[in-house]
């Protein structure tokens, strides 16, 4: 049997520089917002592009990795 892997990419700008922090346990988590934009044509044929505003986090260790890779 295959393995099934989820695959997510986000393309767009990063709203602030990400924050790591180190839990009680030991566990690292990151915080990071992101603004992604939709372009799209009216009924009337005029090209709009709606901004949208996204918060992530607590984000895994596993991926905190890839957030160092993020540039503001």
């Amino acid at each position: 049997m295959s393995t099934i892997r989820n695959y997510v990419q986000l393309i767009g700008n990063v709203g602030q520089a990400p924050t790591i922090t180190q839990l009680q346990n030991g566990k690292k988590i990151a915080r990071f917002s992101m603004a992604t934009n939709e372009p799209y044509k009216t009924n009337e044929g005029e090209k709009w592009t709606d901004c949208k505003f996204q918060d992530f986090g607590p984000v895994p260790r596993k991926m905190g990795t890839s957030i160092t890779l993020l540039r503001w």
